[in-house]
């Protein structure tokens, strides 16, 4: 990729700051719909039709809960529910139950947010042959109690469709050139990703322990691999890999690969991303790809491991079908296991497939060109976008960004570049100017140094100090 234009971020006549995207007044919202366009669901094979109706509280206007309402249209399961048959009710997730209706068909309930188990109670009318479902919905104060899957994937109009994570096109996004991994043009990244964390994700990093719910703690632990992951291909704060294994002691070792090609620019979400490949491991696939993992461990890319919880590597296998369907370029057939099994992932048992097969193989060619065995392992890996995973604010207060962005600073206080612009002499080719008071931050040019006092004055000692 060409650079076309290098400019200082003071240089006011090349250089514009907005507060909003291009050619746009404000954030985008979402569009509205008009009343007409909304139908009732009705399953492919037509045994049931679907209502969901919203409760909203009147003093805060905010939906309380939900109903979902299925009218039962198959002959024979009017029959059976009629004839008294027993009803199971099952969940699937946060967001789904499973009605099922003994020596009978199964019906699904689908709701928008996700719902509290507690609180579901169940209608049965068998004159009329119908089943409702109503469920409180689930505040920011429960979401410790629900089930720590972070981004859900559901069969919408028969396709695999991710919930709550933004379609990427990766070949369209530009690429990070870490060629020279400790210039200080690359310092924003370390400031970065620690905004993952949440104040109480945080402080539970700097005390682990305090007592949290196991879901919180899975998440803290899953955005820490994520991070290790980010950084090490960065190799700002070491050696450079690309290729690592997940691993969790208490399932028996590594149980998926993962090859990061690049690392891209996430302009409309405003973060980065990585062009990666997911090899999942299960035990009809190991006699395959044996000597292809031998060669890999007695080469110079053997996997840097990334070790996990049993509960974080669940979440890693409730990540991946997301980060494959939102970069997605290949069809889904008709014989694929998630539509026929009507489970996203397949499973995140021990030992058993966690992605469909549809997209084994359509990793490009040159993905990692400097791999040795990667021809032999590219024909089961499926490819994927990887996002820092960010608390939301809505649901905690952020992390201090005040004390990230003064070690991002520190941090590079003792390199032999600008700390504004990052250039390694000055424009008449002599030496960096160094701080008369500290001797530690270095600049190339009065302008930089100027530019940059307001903040280096909080961390400029004199010498001795």
């Amino acid at each position: 990729m060409g650079i076309f234009i290098t400019a200082n971020q003071q240089d006011v006549e090349h250089v514009y700051i907005t507060k909003n995207q291009s050619h746009q007044s404000d954030v985008m919202s979402i569009c509205g719909f008009n009343p007409g366009d909304v139908e009732n669901e009705v399953d492919p094979d037509r045994n049931s039709e679907t209502t969901i109706t919203a409760t909203v509280n009147e003093k805060t206007g905010q939906i309380s809960s939900f109903t979902s309402h299925v009218q039962i249209l198959s002959g024979q399961s009017k029959v059976l529910l009629k004839d008294g048959s027993a009803v199971k009710r099952s969940l699937q997730s946060p967001f789904n139950y499973v009605l099922s209706l003994e020596k009978g068909s199964g019906f699904k309930f689908d709701f928008p947010v996700p719902v509290l188990d507690s609180t579901v109670r169940v209608r049965i009318t068998r004159k009329s042959c119908y089943l409702e479902l109503i469920a409180d919905v689930a505040k920011s104060t429960d979401w410790s109690s629900l089930p720590s899957f972070m981004y859900p994937v559901f069969l919408d109009s028969g396709l695999p469709t991710p919930w709550n994570m933004p379609q990427v096109n990766l070949p369209s996004l530009p690429a990070i050139n870490f060629s020279n991994p400790s210039s200080e043009r690359l310092r924003w990244l370390r400031a970065h990703l620690p905004t993952m964390w949440s104040a109480q994700e945080s402080a539970l990093k700097s005390n682990p322990s305090l007592s949290v719910s196991p879901n919180i703690r899975a998440r803290v632990d899953f955005e820490d691999s994520l991070f290790h992951i980010f950084l090490g291909f960065s190799g700002i704060s070491g050696p450079q890999a690309s290729v690592y294994g997940i691993e969790c002691p208490e399932e028996k070792g590594v149980q998926m690969l993962v090859f990061v090609s690049k690392m891209l620019m996430d302009i409309p979400n405003r973060t980065v991303v990585l062009d990666a490949a997911v090899l999942p491991l299960y035990i009809d696939l190991m006699p395959k790809i044996l000597p292809a993992l031998e060669s890999m461990s007695r080469s110079s890319h053997s996997p840097t491991s990334i070790r996990t919880s049993k509960d974080d590597l669940y979440l890693w296998k409730e990540a991946v079908p997301a980060w494959t369907e939102r970069c997605r370029s290949w069809p889904h057939k008709p014989s694929c296991e998630y539509i026929r099994t009507e489970n996203i992932p397949l499973s995140i048992k021990f030992g058993e497939r966690v992605l469909c097969s549809c997209g084994e193989g359509t990793v490009p060619i040159n993905f990692m060109p400097k791999f040795p065995g990667w021809k032999d392992l590219a024909k089961h890996c499926v490819r994927m976008a990887i996002s820092p995973a960010f608390a939301s604010v809505l649901v905690d207060k952020p992390v201090d960004m005040s004390a990230i962005l003064s070690a991002s600073h520190a941090s590079g206080e003792d390199s032999n570049s600008c700390q504004v612009c990052g250039k390694d002499k000055q424009a008449d080719g002599s030496g960096l100017l160094a701080c008369s008071r500290c001797h530690k931050a270095n600049y190339c040019s009065r302008d930089c140094q100027k530019a940059d006092w307001k903040k280096h004055k909080k961390s400029c000692k004199a010498d001795g100090n």
